[in-house]
């Protein structure tokens, strides 16, 4: 998972920053929004937070493969 993440984050798809407590956190950019969807999922330890994480369609991996082939290319 972790090369897919940089791959998305080096091609443009995903920006990565590290929240106050260290942790990664993921943002689809323009170019990956219409690839992904931001899903809610269990609440965070016991505080109740709201956790939401970002989750790739299928849709994405042509799009990112032709990215890949094209950098490759030049």
């Amino acid at each position: 998972m972790r090369q897919v993440n940089m791959a998305l984050t080096e091609y443009g798809f995903q920006t990565c920053t590290r929240t106050a407590k260290g942790d990664l956190d993921y943002q689809a950019t323009d170019l990956g929004r219409p690839h992904s969807r931001m899903v809610d999922q269990d609440k965070a330890g016991h505080s109740g937070a709201p956790v939401v994480q970002l989750r790739w369609l299928t849709s994405v991996i042509e799009p990112l493969r032709a990215a890949m082939v094209q950098w490759i290319a030049a």
